[in-house]
């Protein structure tokens, strides 16, 4: 006999809630109870994590966000064993409405697209400027400042390169 902390696979959704700049300050349109589904992907040529979300709408919450490509979803997950601590707490920008399939006259299945805070960040921006320091400084600095993401360089050991100055065209 198995139980859920074994499976990797096992979770429980916390939280989830839709937001948008243009709702009134602090609405959060929670479907933590409509979500069926979540496949998130993380690909070893992307620096980020992309994935989507299965929706089963039966009160016609998702006809009233009037989507236009701002929305973000947070979404907070725990384990199922005896810890019961969060494994995941992220941020992704929906990027698009995959399918909406109308299962009756009151329901609707959708599958949006999700991309987090750091993918859509990057393709966002377009960086062109010059650098000067270590290379792992100039790296860190990039994510920092023009990605809004932290670099845990606690595994690095000391570099053995120079300084140096280097010209980024157009980074995308």
């Amino acid at each position: 006999m198995s139980d859920y902390g074994s499976n990797s696979q096992q979770y429980k959704i916390v939280a989830a809630g839709i937001t948008a700049d243009r709702f009134a300050s602090g609405k959060v349109i929670d479907i933590s109870n409509m979500i069926t589904e979540i496949n998130l992907f993380e690909d070893i040529d992307k620096p980020y994590i992309s994935g989507s979300v299965v929706i089963v709408d039966d009160r016609a919450v998702l006809d009233n966000i009037d989507f236009r490509g701002t929305e973000t979803l947070s979404i907070e997950l725990q384990g199922v064993d005896n810890t019961k601590e969060l494994l995941l707490q992220r941020k992704f920008y929906i990027t698009a409405i995959q399918t909406s399939v109308r299962t009756n006259d009151r329901t609707e299945v959708t599958v949006l697209t999700l991309m987090d805070q750091a993918g859509y960040n990057t393709h966002a921006k377009r960086i062109s400027k010059s650098f000067t320091g270590k290379v792992e400084d100039i790296i860190a600095g990039i994510c920092i400042s023009e990605l809004g993401v932290e670099v845990d360089r606690s595994y690095c050991g000391p570099s053995i390169q120079p300084p140096m100055k280097i010209i980024v065209p157009y980074l995308n």
